[in-house]
């Protein structure tokens, strides 16, 4: 609330843990490793496993039908259903999003993945 809301790729120097490049992100100290702990682990868990669970990140719960969940990262990050109930509709309208069936977003061309994960 209040600060600089997310683009396309602002997630980038938080996972390759280079904020310090950008002057963006001047001054967001603490709250940047926070950040950058939490993606990077989320990032290299689903890496490794497929799935974004692990110690250093809140629980992140899968999208399925009827529940569009998000993981919001912020001072306080969380998991949080239905953050963006437009963008959901319009996703789930396509036939192509997470647990929606067709091609999931990571590339389940049977749309038989019972687990898929949005950010």
């Amino acid at each position: 609330e209040g600060g600089t809301p997310a683009w396309h790729c602002s997630d980038l120097p938080f996972i390759f843990g280079n904020c310090q490049n950008l002057a963006l992100y001047d001054g967001m100290g603490e709250v940047a490793e926070k950040i950058r702990k939490e993606m990077s682990a989320a990032i290299a868990a689903f890496a490794a496993t497929g799935d974004p669970n692990n110690a250093d990140t809140p629980e992140w719960k899968p999208v399925t039908p009827g529940h569009f969940n998000t993981m919001v990262f912020d001072v306080v990050s969380e998991n949080k259903e239905d953050f963006d109930g437009a963008l959901g509709e319009i996703i789930a309208a396509t036939n192509k999003a997470p647990g929606f069936g067709g091609m999931s977003a990571f590339g389940d061309p049977d749309g038989e993945s019972t687990a898929d994960w949005m950010f």
